[in-house]
């Protein structure tokens, strides 16, 4: 044996080092695997791979997110409902169902004793109130009266989410009671105004000072809107300014836990909106394009005495460079005579798309589902429907209205009403025994938003009347559901009947009670007991 048998081969120690990367290949797999296995185990929703490492969300609160795209969110907001027709066909629809016409009001104050109304009491509280309710008295500048200041609020909403109602101690054209309302529009709460509040240590949001509880305690608000800078004159601040939380009403809709201000209601839908105008810009344009049809006269060979031709301003148009024509214009109806050796060359024009109706479909439907509306009413588009889709799509808006409608009683016509009633008592405008003992008692009332007539008339009252009847339902909820108030409706069916009868006019429908009557009048109970005597008597004869 020689040295060369103890010494390792060149081949063994080829085949270690593959033996070691297979190894290490091997577990790189098996950590891959593990790896895999642990990231299926999460929610899908949670993956992050090839198709999905673009979406990186961020767990921040909803101030922050706002902090960042209050302004620039709510100026495109404005600027779309001000050129988009379907985004302003949107808060002209929202406004019209939820406020419509007005919100009634109906004072329910019962008396202490005997579990009934007070009328009195109520008649002069509805009197006192829907006299407050004119502009100029309700309305700080005397431009809105009540309804259409509720009106306003609910636009402002929709389009800047949130809008600020401010309580002035101040009687205007003679009121009696000295309150009026201010709306001030969301720019002039100072989204800047990010601190400590001076005195009280209380932090500041966004323009909202609030407590250790979140509860907001002041507003600080510019004393003029910031982009009215054109008009304000003799030095107007936009320095905001703190207003207790006591004169202010912020109107808007606070979606997650913490969140101070609000976002529009189309933060959604805005990104589409543009992309769909400009789609539809683009369409028109390339319409207008094709219906422009140019033509070119073409010399096909020898001489031409195109040059000679002359515009309809009877002046040739001639190129200054080479002193060659180089375009004709042509009127309507009017034929040319061509020279030898030309011919008119008019190239084919595409013509306008004809595949975007769906494209825009889908686009409007996404839109109004994220404003909360139904395609047909956001897009005026019925053609994609039946009675049945329609009908659905009528109640499912019907319920978001109401939804809405609960809100803006809950949240601004009930804490208006209150501090109304609070003033016109403190000032003696209202006489109200004991009211500061028991305000609840006098403050008790009824809103009446505007209801929906009956989709299918006589199916729906056909329903109603079954539904009435087999005790599935009341007559009061059934007549609220259209807007009215039993009580106002018994009241003046009783005067239709009465002056039917004075004037001896029959109604198709008399809806007296006359059964229970004739029931408890003995003069009428004895005169039926002596027929069904007689009868008897006749019929053993």
């Amino acid at each position: 044996m020689g040295l060369i048998a103890f010494l390792p081969s060149a081949t063994d120690s080829a085949r270690e080092r593959e033996m070691a990367r297979r190894a290490r290949a091997s577990a790189k797999e098996r950590e891959s695997a593990v790896a895999t296995e642990s990231q299926y185990r999460q929610f899908a929703a949670a993956l992050l791979d090839r198709t999905t490492s673009d979406w990186i969300p961020y767990g921040t609160s909803a101030d922050a997110e706002l902090f960042t795209s209050l302004v620039r969110m709510r100026s495109r907001a404005r600027q779309q409902v001000r050129d988009n027709p379907y985004a302003r066909g949107a808060v002209r629809t929202i406004v019209q169902n939820v406020v419509g016409l007005n919100v009634g009001f109906q004072s329910r104050v019962m008396m202490l004793r005997g579990g009934k109304l007070d009328d009195g009491t109520n008649a002069r509280i509805e009197k006192a109130w829907n006299r407050w309710c004119k502009k100029k008295y309700c309305s700080a500048n005397g431009k809105h009266s009540f309804a259409s200041m509720l009106r306003l609020a609910v636009g402002r909403v929709a389009v800047d989410g949130e809008v600020i109602v401010r309580f002035r101690r101040k009687a205007f054209s003679g009121s009696t009671i000295p309150l009026a309302l201010q709306v001030i529009e969301s720019d002039q709460l100072a989204e800047d105004y990010n601190r400590t509040a001076p005195g009280t240590g209380n932090p500041i949001r966004m323009g909202v000072e609030v407590d250790a509880d979140e509860r907001p305690v002041a507003y600080w608000i510019r004393p003029n809107h910031p982009g009215d800078y054109q008009f304000v004159t003799g030095g107007g601040s936009i320095q905001p300014v703190r207003i207790p939380a006591e004169e202010i009403l912020h109107l808007a809709v606070f979606d997650r836990a913490g969140q101070t201000r609000a976002e529009s209601w189309f933060c959604a839908a805005l990104l589409r909106l543009k992309q769909m105008s400009s789609y539809e810009d683009a369409e028109i344009i390339r319409a207008r394009a094709a219906a422009c049809r140019m033509g070119f006269l073409k010399t096909t060979g020898g001489s031409s005495a195109f040059a000679d031709l002359e515009t309809t301003t009877g002046k040739p148009t001639v190129d200054p460079a080479d002193g060659v024509t180089r375009q004709v214009r042509f009127a309507p109806g009017q034929f040319w005579q061509l020279q030898p050796n030309e011919e008119v060359d008019i190239p084919a024009s595409p013509p306008p798309g004809d595949g975007g109706d769906p494209f825009l479909r889908m686009m409007l439907r996404s839109i109004a589902t994220s404003i909360g509306i139904s395609y047909a009413t956001f897009a005026n588009d019925h053609g994609q429907s039946n009675f049945s889709s329609s009908r659905l799509s009528l109640l499912d808006d019907r319920d978001n209205w109401r939804v809405i409608q609960a809100w803006l009683i809950e949240n601004l016509i009930q804490p208006i009403f209150e501090r109304w009633l609070d003033t016109a008592v403190l000032y003696s405008a209202l006489d109200l025994p004991n009211y500061f003992a028991d305000p609840e008692r006098y403050s008790d009332c009824r809103w009446k938003p505007r209801g929906w007539a009956w989709i299918d008339p006589l199916k729906d009252v056909q329903s109603a009347i079954l539904a009435v009847n087999a005790g599935l339902d009341t007559l009061t909820n059934q007549i609220t559901q259209n807007g009215g108030d039993v009580e106002d409706l018994f009241k003046e069916r009783r005067i239709e009947l009465d002056l039917a009868e004075q004037y001896r006019i029959p109604l198709a429908a008399d809806t007296r009670v006359t059964n229970n009557t004739a029931a408890v009048d003995p003069s009428a109970t004895a005169d039926s007991n002596n027929t069904a005597a007689g009868d008897n008597t006749n019929a053993q004869q």
